[in-house]
């Protein structure tokens, strides 16, 4: 489209001037020609510019409602109710799991986590260790086995109130373009206590409020646990700290530990 109108133009001016020198045309009429012609293709690269743009856009909606229209392989049972503010104890059960029938990943699994306790699962990528995680929010349930938070089945307690209370901080950290507050208070209920649990948890209280939070990317997300503390009674699980965070975070986290 770019390359028909300096082709157009050329045409109309090889023939407006042949016109011109034979005096069926003025250069007056020429020129309100070429304006014209001008604004007249204008519009239609436009419209050939955003047409491709909603094509992509609406196969990428197709995608959305497809993905909306699933129904979870994890349901709330029938008697499900919602989970009382836990204490903290994890208990897996002989859990064994597969995301293939015929290739388990986990094969009969059994450790307990006491109330305040720190534990790191270290191992090989493949082996599990999203699995267990997984497994105790109930992304997945497992093929045999239990897994208890406080001696109770995580299969008792409702999926939003089991997950209330569960904070994860991830590797990949994914940020919107908003303050470092509003990223990490992020679907928490925004009461005047998570407000203030955010912006401690950042450290950054001067500037928590305006910040872009992309300079701060990975310190932003590992606050997130320490603002979930103040809206819910025991954030339980945080899997692992961000991938490159320096090494005085890690110097902190033995500390703690």
């Amino acid at each position: 489209m770019r390359s028909t109108q300096p082709c157009a133009d050329a045409a109309v001016v090889w023939l407006g001037a042949r016109m011109v020198l034979t005096n069926e045309l003025s250069i007056g009429d020429l020129l309100v020609f070429l304006a014209y012609l001008k604004s007249t293709l204008k519009p239609i690269q436009d419209f050939a510019k955003y047409t491709g743009r909603l094509a992509k856009a609406a196969a990428a909606g197709e995608r959305v409602i497809d993905l909306l229209n699933q129904e979870p392989d994890v349901r709330n049972l029938p008697d499900a109710r919602p989970a009382p503010a836990f204490r903290g104890q994890v208990r897996f059960e002989d859990v064994s799991f597969g995301y293939d029938a015929d290739q388990p990943v986990l094969k009969n699994i059994s450790f307990t986590v006491q109330f305040g306790q720190r534990v790191a699962i270290v191992g090989q990528s493949g082996n599990g260790k999203t699995t267990l995680t997984n497994l105790l929010m109930r992304l997945y349930d497992p093929t045999a086995g239990r897994v208890l938070i406080d001696g109770r089945d995580v299969r008792e307690y409702t999926l939003e109130s089991l997950r209330a209370q569960i904070s994860v901080v991830m590797q990949d950290t994914i940020l919107f373009a908003a303050s470092v507050r509003e990223n990490i208070a992020l679907g928490i209920p925004q009461h005047h206590a998570v407000r203030c649990g955010a912006r401690g948890a950042a450290g950054q209280r001067p500037r928590v409020h305006h910040a872009d939070a992309a300079g701060l990317r990975h310190a932003d997300w590992r606050a997130r646990p320490h603002a979930l503390e103040r809206a819910t009674p025991a954030p339980l699980h945080r899997p692992r700290p961000a991938a490159q965070s320096q090494a005085a975070d890690y110097g902190r986290l033995h500390q703690r530990g």
